[in-house]
């Protein structure tokens, strides 16, 4: 089955009446559009859409989609059973990062996506950072160049944490601006494209497995606060990255069930909420021992900043 470019959903954050939420998306959408988004999403029923359901959006009147627009709808309905299952604050948080959380999602089950979402190429820039920052004492020509060199690296790696923070499910440019003239949608309307779906609707059984694990981290930023990224650095034996470590206080334990253990040698990158905040996030990249304590002296801060939802 083809999962053609025009194949688009979008995640509300917040419950609506359906009408408002097509306003915000197409501006004044015209009659034929309305009722052609309402036959491809039998799924909401009555007249509003609640905090974390999709709104599938296809070309109206174009019969090379219907049978990619029942595979979708298939989704959709999986997605509002799961739904119900969450506690509001799990839902607005889902709804919130959903794009975060499934990206995350994607390095604990079977690897779909990386090359359409590129959060891969900023997860890999990232590792590449942090083992330059690792190695910078042994190439340093003095306190000068040294401090000149980690300051380079240190906002490096804040652009690239940030970009793992924005990485979309449809990539923002001039294609993306002409399918969303086709379909009337407005400019800034958030949109994700379906073939960049990770577990994608081509196979229902590979979304739902997806689609679990996003869950689990929903659940997981709101009872702990926080999800994890294990990253690929190969730590020294000298521990040089600990002599950049960030001020303020060390994370808190992790105690975070998204599938990602901390070990001895390895680095995670924490993302947590800021002060409870959906629209803020505190990212640390953290590195030692996980002994359960809240401020564990086996554990260093590398990098420690906080984010406006918006990244």
């Amino acid at each position: 089955m083809n999962i053609y470019d025009e194949a688009l959903f979008h995640i509300a954050e917040r419950e609506m009446p359906i009408r408002d939420a097509l306003e915000s998306l197409f501006g004044h959408p015209s009659q034929a559009t309305i009722n052609h988004v309402l036959r491809t999403n039998e799924h909401l029923g009555g007249d509003w859409i609640s905090c974390g359901q999709m709104l599938i959006i296809t070309p109206p009147d174009c019969g090379a989609f219907t049978m990619l627009e029942q595979q979708m709808a298939i989704a959709a309905r999986h997605m509002d059973m799961e739904l119900s299952k969450l506690k509001p604050r799990q839902r607005e948080l889902l709804a919130a990062h959903y794009v975060l959380l499934s990206n995350l999602s994607s390095y604990n089950i079977a690897r779909y996506g990386w090359a359409s979402n590129r959060f891969h190429h900023h997860k890999k820039n990232l590792e590449r950072c942090l083992n330059r920052l690792d190695g910078l004492l042994e190439f340093g020509d003095g306190e000068q160049d040294l401090s000149s060199r980690r300051e380079q690296l240190m906002m490096q790696i804040q652009q690239n944490i940030s970009s793992l923070l924005r990485s979309r499910l449809f990539d923002q440019g001039r294609g993306s601006s002409l399918i969303k003239a086709r379909l009337g949608l407005a400019k800034g309307a958030v949109v994700h494209q379906w073939k960049t779906q990770i577990g994608p609707a081509r196979t229902i059984a590979s979304f739902k497995s997806h689609y679990a694990h996003v869950i689990k981290g929903a659940k997981s930023l709101a009872r702990f606060g926080r999800v994890s990224l294990a990253l690929d650095v190969a730590a020294r034996q000298t521990e040089q990255l600990a002599l950049f470590e960030s001020e303020g206080p060390l994370a808190q334990a992790l105690g975070c069930d998204y599938g990602w253990s901390l070990n001895d040698s390895a680095y995670h990158l924490i993302i947590a909420l800021e002060g409870g905040r959906s629209d803020f996030l505190h990212c640390s990249i953290v590195a030692g021992d996980d002994d359960g304590l809240p401020q564990s002296a086996n554990r260093k801060t590398v990098f420690s900043r906080s984010y406006r939802k918006g990244y």
